[in-house]
């Protein structure tokens, strides 16, 4: 009879049988005073069979189905549910002699079948369940941390929780009931008893701890560069709010002790201690911090010096993270694709590189950083062809209070210009004269470089030194200075602020090399003084003479050899005007003995009054414009073969100085090569100078017949290497000739040619006779 009742106490099931206290005494009593060693052996081992098919065929397939069928708030009533059965279990075991091990065993068959049945579905419900369970959590504490909670706005009294793509919106009251309910603690401490909190809790906790704090980073301060936010917002946050969390998973052990003040002596059941937790929990701040700066990096370098307090921060996160090289990367792909192409101007190229040594600077002081970024960007600064007129356009631009006009005025770097033989000088003077501050080269650094002293230079002579030289910054300054003395010239403006940058100036490149811009300036004020002298001689001479003061002329005189050359070309001037550089010529020659002048229309200016039906107009324009306009003074019409008879002046040039007066409504063609002058002009304006580039001349067809010229020169050396080729192997086919003049290509521009151009500069020489094809391959022509 008591062996009837201990079979059938082993058999039963704990899904259709309740715990009974009566049970398990009674069988406690049978074990004890009747059953011998081998029944009690025979019966365990029944036990276990019948409570491990239980478990492999309903239990935990019946546990999994129901997570993943009802999902996510499921999970607490179901663990709570699956910890009854197991309880049940337990209790029914506890009745063998040495019941901690036996449990213990039974402990291990219920893991061995559940972490088999639990596939990547069930962890992925469990790891939405944490998700959301955090969202709830921290939104609440949020706002239950705030005293006036009760009179947030409207919006505010809200959160979004995301989950599988789908989004709840809840109360802070909700929130509040979803946390009691059915929050990661509730299931916790049955979890833990099961030992699945390892399985189900822990492992996809980082996981999803990293998409909630990124989530809460982006929320808090995504697009925010001005103020820093690791210390004072974001590790405080996870100190008080994610530890608390992490606590009420790991730190609650039973009912009956669910709380503690002191976090540090919670953790237990082989977890990881408060420390490592709050240590692993940092670095997910920083990697995840580091990773949204990373992706904004191009916009912070665009906001700098506004977003230096971001750079701060993420040098900071830097120090702790391993991703200087991601950082590099991507912003070398940014800059890549969002300002390396012909879409943006230079002006705006090189705003950028400016910012961006700023701002890389502050990440990184050992520049290293700022070398392998900039690296692809200098040299598509060296490519393009107006690079240097737009850096001296900028290092001169005081009005517009440019980034290179302050660099300007501010004392140069140590570090010569165009130097290249500083690297190991400057690397023995860190070493021994600072060792205590010297540190090595970040991992990232290019150890082939020795040359160091640009990562220390200023930003001018970064610029400088790309070119290897200061040679074109001095030949464009030059160009620009002249451009603008003569433009100061005419308006009559002083030339102070030339100065000052010339004075600048020589302290980057030296007196010497600024020995000819030096003279240009003497050459204003030596003429402003000349003219002021002949000025008054022309006076004494009318009023000696009683004659009328003849046109008033104020003339640059130029030493030749030292201003930039300029377009020369003659014309027929006014007689008024001629009368008066002629004068002034006659003046200059007795001021200045055995001297005369050479006059440079190009160059010149000359107010006119241009009277309409209902305006009058004052302009500044040069000489073959004046000429050409006060032609019209003469006779009401004039033929193309007319004026450039008269002005003395070629078609082409004719062409340009009228478009200049049509533009503007002067003059307009009556006829097929006759012009009219307009007097009822509408909208034509007040004032109008014309720039010195503005001036019509041939120059286009000069620059037409150098670009020919050099082109004829470049496909010289390019035949001269293919004709050596040809005698040597006696035929090529046309792939090789390419590639070999792509490797040559390499160390001299002047070979470069596209397939298309190679393919008819050859074709060229076949029609010469020079070149003849035999199936694909080129040979000479021995006829």
């Amino acid at each position: 009879m008591d062996f009837d009742f201990l079979f059938e106490f082993v058999s039963q099931s704990a899904t259709n049988n309740i715990p009974s206290q009566y049970e398990n005494a009674k069988a406690l009593r049978i074990i004890q005073e009747t059953v011998g060693a081998d029944e009690l052996r025979f019966f365990k081992e029944l036990a276990f069979v019948n409570y491990r098919d239980q478990l492999k065929n309903d239990i935990v397939p019946n546990f999994c189905s129901q997570i993943k069928n009802e999902g996510v708030d499921a999970v607490t009533s179901t663990v709570k549910d699956l910890h009854k059965i197991v309880k049940w279990y337990r209790e029914r075991l506890s009745c063998w002699p040495n019941s901690r091990e036996v449990i213990a065993e039974f402990n291990e068959l219920f893991l061995s079948i559940i972490l088999w049945e639990i596939d990547d579905k069930v962890k992925e419900i469990f790891a939405q369940y944490i998700s959301k369970s955090i969202q709830s959590y921290l939104w609440y504490k949020e706002t239950s941390s705030d005293e006036d909670s009760d009179f947030l706005p409207e919006e505010a009294k809200f959160v979004n929780l995301e989950c599988d793509g789908n989004i709840t919106k809840l109360s802070r009251e909700a929130c509040s009931n979803y946390n009691n309910e059915h929050g990661i603690h509730v299931a916790n401490q049955y979890l833990r008893d099961l030992g699945l909190l390892h399985t189900l809790v822990e492992q996809p906790l980082m996981r999803v701890l990293g998409t909630e704090m990124r989530r809460y980073i982006v929320r808090t301060c995504g697009a925010d560069y001005e103020q820093k936010w690791m210390e004072e917002r974001l590790k405080d946050w996870v100190e008080r709010k994610v530890m608390s969390y992490i606590q009420e998973i790991f730190g609650c052990g039973s009912e009956t002790d669910s709380s503690t003040d002191d976090l540090q002596k919670s953790f237990s059941y082989n977890f990881e201690s408060y420390d490592e937790w709050k240590r692993k929990l940092l670095f997910i701040l920083y990697e995840t911090y580091t990773e949204m700066r990373i992706d904004e990096m191009f916009a912070i370098i665009t906001d700098f010096p506004d977003s230096a307090p971001a750079i701060e921060d993420l040098k900071d996160c830097l120090e702790k993270t391993n991703l200087r090289s991601k950082l590099i990367e991507s912003l070398r792909n940014d800059l890549s694709s969002r300002v390396l192409h012909r879409g943006v101007s230079t002006g705006d190229m090189i705003t950028m590189y400016i910012s961006a040594v700023k701002a890389l600077r502050l990440l990184d002081p050992s520049g290293v950083v700022m070398e392998i970024v900039l690296e692809g960007y200098m040299q598509h600064l060296v490519n393009r062809d107006d690079t240097v007129r737009c850096i001296m356009g900028n290092l001169l631009d005081n009005e517009a209070d440019s980034d290179l006009s302050a660099e300007l005025a501010q004392p140069p770097s140590s570090t010569p210009l165009y130097s290249r033989d500083l690297g190991d000088s400057i690397f023995l003077e860190e070493v021994t004269d600072k060792y205590d501050d010297w540190k090595p080269d970040p991992r990232e650094a290019d150890p082939t470089k020795s040359d160091k002293s640009h990562r220390k230079s200023d930003i001018i002579s970064l610029l400088i030194n790309m070119y290897g030289s200061a040679e074109k910054f001095i030949s464009e300054y030059q160009k620009l200075l002249k451009k603008r003395l003569l433009s100061l010239w005419c308006s009559g403006i002083d030339e102070d602020a030339e100065i000052k940058n010339l004075e600048l100036l020589k302290l980057r490149f030296g007196e010497t090399d600024m020995e000819k811009c030096a003279v240009m300036l003497k050459d204003v004020s030596d003429s402003r003084r000349i003219n002021a002298h002949i000025a008054g001689e022309i006076e004494k001479m009318s009023h000696k003479n009683d004659s009328s003061t003849p046109a008033d002329v104020n003339v640059l005189i130029i030493s030749a050899e030292y201003w930039p050359e300029s377009d020369k070309y003659d014309c027929a001037l006014p007689d008024e005007i001629d009368d008066a550089l002629i004068n002034f010529n006659k003046m200059y020659e007795n001021h200045k003995a055995s001297r005369s002048l050479h006059w440079i229309h190009s160059l010149s200016r000359v107010d006119i009054d241009i009277e309409l039906a209902h305006q009058t107009i004052s302009m500044k324009v040069s000489p073959p414009l004046a000429s050409l306009i006060s032609l019209f003074e003469l006779k009401e019409t004039w033929t193309k073969d007319e004026l450039c008879s008269e002005l003395r002046i070629s078609e082409s040039v004719l062409k340009k100085n009228i478009a200049f007066w049509q533009q503007r409504g002067m003059l307009e063609e009556i006829s097929p090569g006759t012009y009219a002058f307009v007097e009822d002009v509408q909208n034509a304006g007040h004032s109008v100078t014309a720039d010195f580039e503005d001036t019509p001349s041939d120059n286009e067809e000069e620059v037409n017949e150098a670009a020919s010229a050099k082109q004829k020169q470049q496909e010289a050396v390019i035949w001269n290497f293919i004709h050596g080729m040809l005698i040597n192997l006696k035929s090529l086919p046309f792939e090789r000739i390419q590639r070999m003049l792509k490797m040559f290509a390499t160390h001299d521009p002047s070979m470069k040619m596209d397939e298309a151009r190679l393919k008819a500069f050859l074709s060229e020489k076949i029609q010469k006779g020079i070149l003849c094809v035999d199936g694909t391959q080129y040979c000479l022509n021995k006829r």
